[in-house]
């Protein structure tokens, strides 16, 4: 491609993400994505790692995401994305059912594959994987599960998919519900850190993160919220989407 072709390629880019006033003048448009964790799950409660074993909401989870999904009510979602995990999908559905939205399922932003730790206990990870351990809390970014992804092919996939989701929503409001580590490393790259960073995004179950983008550029506005979770947040209904 010639210098013409990429400067009008670049210019072609750059309007459709603004938009016009009244007056004539150029706004930029704005993309608010909410990056959310499921709810809690039976083995979060219990230590194990899930990983990719599907593991559903337990009752505690489900009212978690209620109070999320009741958090969210005033903002004009145009679209819910998910892991199509059970935990991330129920937590989906319930956040998508009060603005009659379907959820979009994405395989690509399931949680990283642990490998032979699907199902282990912290305290199994550092007696029978004592090695394994050590590297994860020196350098966790550049550990390879046993059989499993590491950290920044974990990156590369779920990005790959927010890069998608952005793309065909150039303004207004979208949710996507996803995974501690697969929120975590997201944010790390919306922020523009390396993966050694990723211990500052921690994701309690049911977290509320928010990510604006205009003008191609990436914002991390808010991170880990968990204000919806508070005596008065509602009792959750029937189970969704087992």
């Amino acid at each position: 491609m010639g210098q013409a072709s990429e400067d009008l390629a670049a210019n072609t880019g750059a309007a459709e993400g603004v938009n016009k006033d009244r007056r004539g003048t150029a706004k930029a448009l704005t993309l608010r994505l909410f990056l959310l964790r499921h709810g809690e799950t039976e083995w979060n409660q219990t230590g194990r790692f899930q990983g990719v074993t599907d593991i559903p909401l337990g009752q505690t989870g489900r009212q978690q995401a209620t109070a999320l999904a009741h958090s969210l009510r005033g903002e004009r979602l145009s679209a819910v994305y998910a892991s199509p995990l059970c935990r991330a999908l129920e937590t989906a559905q319930l956040l998508a059912a009060p603005h009659g939205l379907e959820v979009e399922t994405c395989l690509e932003l399931r949680e990283m594959d642990l490998g032979e730790l699907e199902g282990a206990s912290r305290e199994m990870f550092v007696t029978q994987f004592a090695s394994l351990a050590a590297r994860w809390r020196e350098c966790a970014w550049t550990v390879q599960m046993p059989g499993g992804e590491s950290l920044p092919l974990l990156q590369e996939r779920v990005w790959g998919a927010i890069e998608r989701i952005v793309a065909r929503h150039k303004t207004g409001s979208v949710a996507v519900v996803a995974h501690s580590f697969a929120n975590a490393v997201a944010l790390c790259k919306a922020a523009g850190l390396d993966l050694s960073h990723y211990r500052e995004f921690r994701q309690s179950p049911s977290a509320k993160n928010l990510i604006e983008l205009s003008n191609g550029i990436y914002r991390v506005v808010l991170v880990n919220d968990t204000s919806h979770l508070s005596h008065d947040a509602p009792d959750a209904g029937p189970a969704v989407g087992r």
